[in-house]
């Protein structure tokens, strides 16, 4: 589950055409990390465009884009 109220942005959809910043960034995410404050990959989908580079044995990297 992504970051919980009290920790700065609930609702990720208030991001939408905002986030990212630039035009095109790289996410490497790692498995197994605790981030409870980090929205998981798949909870970015509503707002963005994921595209998995490359699927490793201790995570993914992504290109991002906005939606």
């Amino acid at each position: 589950m992504g970051p919980q109220q009290g920790d700065g942005i609930v609702d990720i959809t208030s991001q939408k055409g905002i986030w990212p910043h630039e035009t095109r960034v790289c996410l490497v995410w790692f498995d197994n990390i605790d981030r409870t404050s980090l929205f998981r990959p798949d909870e970015l989908l509503p707002i963005t465009n994921l595209e998995q580079v490359i699927k490793l044995g201790d995570g993914v990297i992504y290109i991002v884009t906005r939606k």
